[in-house]
């Protein structure tokens, strides 16, 4: 696991947020993923790979972190982090069958949450996540049950 400074200030404030997933978030976690020819895709946003095709990405990796991302400021209006934590926990499971790599970026103005599988020579953001605007917390499949000590 690691995370940015930026990203250990946000654990730091995270207390007890209190949340409620929209309906949407639910479908988005109850549908899981799905495995296809072009990689580990979540059910939920898989029609978006007939937009485009892995040929257009310089590898899986790339193609997974395009379809597999989502803005959760486009569900809620707050408690971005507590957000996507509920969306990772809930993809647990998941997240461990396929050896997937959770990637989340938390800004002032929302935050986005990634999913690819963990690739040998494949990475989707730099080794200094320090050098990222954005605070970042990007978790290996093993990683999950983790989250509960950084809060």
């Amino acid at each position: 696991m690691k995370l940015n400074k930026r990203m250990r200030a946000l654990f730091d404030g995270l207390g007890e947020a209190r949340i409620n997933p929209p309906q949407t978030l639910d479908d988005i976690v109850a549908k899981r993923f799905v495995e296809t020819n072009d990689g580990v895709l979540l059910a939920y946003f898989a029609k978006r790979r007939s937009n485009t095709s892995p040929g257009y990405f310089p590898d899986k990796t790339g193609f997974e972190c395009f379809v597999n991302s989502f803005h959760i400021d486009d569900y809620v209006d707050k408690d971005f982090l507590a957000y996507s934590l509920f969306v990772v926990s809930s993809l647990k499971a998941d997240i461990e069958r396929y050896n997937l790599k959770t990637i989340v970026g938390i800004d002032d103005d929302g935050g986005t949450v990634r999913f690819h599988v963990d690739r040998v020579g494949e990475e989707w953001l730099s080794d200094d996540i320090e050098g990222y605007s954005e605070a970042l917390l990007v978790l290996e499949s093993t990683d999950i049950n983790e989250i509960k000590k950084l809060s």
